[in-house]
């Protein structure tokens, strides 16, 4: 009897095995006959986990969600150029509040502001090619003596040709330019609060007939 059960239980044990690996052989067969189920897959996981969410936005080389713009870095805003010499009687004093009549930048023609530094000099308005795209940069308003170098002849004046080494934009220092206009004059230093609202600190540079007394 014994002999009888030994050889049974060999024989289910047998059975379960080629049970088990016909569905082996049966599922490594589904699975060379359709190859790209699970490579499918893993791709549509890869597309969601890389896409960024939906209202990111990603503008030019900073990837900041903000367009790049050569016009409005002013990384040198605030910084005296050596040699600039502060005036002695300017109409406006430091902390005075004034109006802006002047439209260099968007948004800054009638804004309130606090003068910040006023200093003797002579002013130049200035075309030049920009180092950053190449436009050209017509009338641009203000350079001071001490952030110019002339280009093969000593004096400054209308027509002369300049280097500028300002940097207070993306492609002004080291470009090459062409004087347009010339004046002696007090220029000032400017905080300020734009029409859209924002700050700006230390905008360079403002003529003492481009501002007012604010009421």
């Amino acid at each position: 009897m014994k002999k009888q059960l030994l050889i049974l239980t060999a024989a289910l044990c047998v059975f379960s095995l080629t049970a088990c690996g016909k569905k082996d052989e049966n599922i490594s067969m589904e699975n060379s006959e359709n190859p790209a189920q699970y490579t499918d897959n893993d791709s549509a996981d890869n597309i969601v986990t890389n896409n960024q969410a939906d209202g990111d936005k990603v503008v030019g080389p900073n990837m900041d969600g903000a367009e790049s713009h050569a016009d409005v870095s002013h990384a040198t805003w605030g910084k005296i150029p050596e040699g600039l010499k502060e005036a002695k009687n300017p109409k406006y004093k430091i902390g005075d509040k004034v109006i802006i009549n002047a439209a260099h930048d968007d948004d800054m023609q009638g804004s309130e502001g606090t003068i910040v530094g006023a200093y003797e000099t002579t002013v130049y308005s200035i075309s030049y090619v920009s180092t950053y795209d190449e436009e050209l940069e017509e009338n641009e308003k203000w350079f001071v003596r001490e952030e110019i170098q002339p280009l093969g002849e000593k004096k400054l004046d209308v027509g002369s040709k300049v280097i500028i080494e300002a940097d207070r934009e993306e492609g002004m220092k080291g470009a090459e330019g062409v004087i347009d206009t010339v004046e002696e004059t007090v220029v000032y230093m400017v905080d300020y609060i734009d029409k859209e609202g924002d700050p700006v600190k230390n905008y360079q540079w403002l003529k003492e007939s481009e501002l007012s007394p604010a009421k």
